[in-house]
């Protein structure tokens, strides 16, 4: 709350506002009686929530009246701030009138130190948040300080971050070092659990390690992994046959015949596959055959 004076009648003025929702509003006093304290005078702001509650009223089309009703204030007040919120509403909207004079007034002065004390109290909640992302938790409050006294949100928000540097130098020939050795490890382990086998490529080794990124973009820094990595990688043929030993070796384990129709299939295997993999195919059948 703030207090200041009337300047027609000398009487005390409070300000009122609530932390909670943002609802601001204005009594004179002095006060008469005790039941004095919970009487609401001139509303200055109707508050974040009270708006959010308009915005969601008019967006389920609900009309001017039963809206009114609902967050109690009169029809004028309705318009007024569906306009100034510029919401889509079924009916005619008033023409704002635009205060271009900044000339300070008494009200006016009693609603910038209430604006101040939230600006002040929002930095003290967020002392790690910046001007920038303040400004955005409370727009109205940096607005309405902007509008009416530049100079002292200036002075009393948190500076800029310096931003310091981050950067170490990385030693890339231990990194590579310890890339190979990450490498070697997958390769190794490849299909052990596996239900069925995949294609060792460079892309697949480095998602397998969770270094897809590093690999893509610093491959000229990892000599020894790279070169590896070319070393191991499978050719399309050569995959193929690893998963006719795989199916093979399975259906031996299992007491399964070997038949080359099934390894086939199996294997997602087309019949113009390379000669290479179908001898490898009619190998494997026939020395089932012959050990029956």
């Amino acid at each position: 709350m703030t207090v200041t004076r009337c300047y027609n009648t000398k009487k005390p003025v409070g300000t009122f506002y609530c932390k909670h929702c943002d609802f601001v509003f204005s009594r004179r006093g002095p006060d008469g009686e005790s039941t004095d304290q919970y009487t609401i005078g001139t509303i200055k702001d109707y508050g974040a929530t009270w708006k959010e509650r308009l915005k969601t009223l008019v967006i389920e089309g609900n009309g001017l009246h039963s809206i009114a009703k609902e967050i109690r204030a009169d029809i004028a007040t309705v318009k007024r701030y569906a306009a100034e919120l510029n919401l889509d509403v079924s009916w005619k909207p008033p023409k704002l009138k635009i205060n271009i004079s900044k000339q300070g007034t008494k009200e006016t002065d009693a609603m910038l130190l209430v604006q101040k004390e939230r600006w002040k109290e929002l930095q003290q909640k967020y002392p790690e948040k910046s001007k920038t992302q303040l400004r955005d938790m409370a727009k109205n409050v940096y607005a309405y300080i902007y509008r009416y006294d530049k100079e002292w949100l200036q002075v009393h928000s948190p500076n800029k971050k310096s931003l310091t540097s981050t950067y170490q130098r990385i030693d890339w020939e231990a990194r590579d070092n310890e890339l190979l050795k990450q490498v070697k490890e997958a390769v190794q382990d490849w299909d052990q659990e596996a239900t069925k086998p995949t294609r060792i490529t460079v892309s697949a080794i480095a998602k397998k390690i969770n270094k897809l990124s590093l690999i893509q973009k610093k491959a000229d820094k990892l000599p020894r992994t790279m070169k590896y990595m070319d070393k191991v990688t499978e050719e399309i043929v050569e995959f193929q046959k690893r998963r006719v030993e795989f199916l093979v070796q399975k259906k031996k384990e299992n007491n399964e015949p070997i038949i080359d129709w099934e390894i086939y299939r199996e294997a997602g295997l087309r019949s113009t596959v390379s000669s290479e993999v179908k001898r490898l195919i009619a190998l494997r059948v026939t020395e089932y055959d012959s050990n029956k």
